[in-house]
């Protein structure tokens, strides 16, 4: 089989050899440059054709000066990535028969979760003059892991008021709500039609919906994303309202929520807006916790 006819192991392998190779060009290296691989091996991790080591991440860092963190995190995605595609063929046999078949809206959520990826997310919250979050709306982008993909879902609380009825979703762009269950604790799942959702020229669909917040409890002072399964980018967007405003804020990102907790270093710190508006992007998270912690104007 030509190279030109392959097909990469999955988008995860191809954003990963795509960091490595951004990493080589900016150290001036070729391909020719790494030591104890061929360079048709490397053209192939690059490509996304084949899965690197831990030892090639590994010299990608120590050599060409790589960002530790963004690799080894990206090499995680793949392996996890390379690790579910091993596990859905192990469960469909040798083969495809199973691999169109419909997940429905009584489906686990984890088989909903498990029929496409995450690639992009950009959240905006609003934040209004007593401190309350008043609206969350998403723009989501996802690569489906087969054509009948037709059902998204995610959840939401509003840490500062856990009752039931505070949250209320509403379907944007590209889908429609088809569920919604909600917890004693206010926890609310969400189920979102996305077969309208809009279609690049690459496959990926993107659609909005907005989760809106009707309580007068001011926010806690941190907003955060949990990924599981592992995206790209997440983009963090957050407008505060006169007169409140952070007096100091800064970014987080770890392996759990208490990440938020710790003392911030001194470049985690975003520089203070006039107008309250802030922004931040995390690349290439899987099972993290990131988003913003902010102290209030006194």
């Amino acid at each position: 089989m030509s190279q030109a006819s392959r097909e990469p192991l999955s988008d995860a392998h191809v954003r990963l050899g795509g960091l490595m190779r951004k990493v080589r060009q900016a150290a001036g290296a070729t391909t020719r440059s790494v030591d104890g691989y061929s360079s048709g091996h490397i053209s192939n991790v690059e490509n996304g054709y084949v899965s690197p080591s831990a030892e090639l991440i590994e010299q990608y860092v120590t050599t060409f000066g790589g960002d530790s963190g963004r690799l080894r995190t990206a090499y995680a995605v793949a392996k996890d990535e390379s690790e579910l595609r091993r596990r859905h063929h192990r469960g469909k046999g040798s083969t495809d028969a199973g691999a169109s078949k419909k997940v429905t809206i009584d489906s686990p959520i984890s088989e909903i979760l498990a029929s496409y990826n995450v690639d992009q997310r950009e959240d905006y919250f609003r934040i209004d003059e007593r401190g309350v979050i008043t609206e969350m709306t998403s723009i989501t982008t996802l690569s489906a892991r087969h054509e009948d993909v037709w059902l998204f879902t995610n959840n939401f609380s509003y840490f500062s008021d856990k009752r039931r009825g505070v949250l209320r979703a509403e379907s944007g762009m590209g889908c429609e709500i088809v569920k919604t269950e909600e917890t004693d604790t206010g926890l609310l799942q969400i189920y979102l039609s996305i077969e309208n959702a809009v279609r690049d020229e690459q496959g990926l669909r993107r659609f909005t919906y907005k989760i809106c917040v009707e309580s007068d409890v001011p926010a806690m002072p941190v907003i955060w994303h949990h990924e599981v399964w592992g995206t790209s980018t997440y983009a963090l967007r957050a407008q505060f309202t006169p007169p409140c405003l952070p007096s100091k804020i800064w970014r987080f990102r770890g392996p759990s929520t208490f990440s938020a907790e710790v003392e911030p270093r001194e470049e985690s710190f975003l520089a203070v807006s006039s107008n309250g508006m802030y922004f931040y992007d995390f690349h290439d998270m899987n099972s993290e916790y990131a988003g913003l912690v902010w102290r209030w104007e006194a």
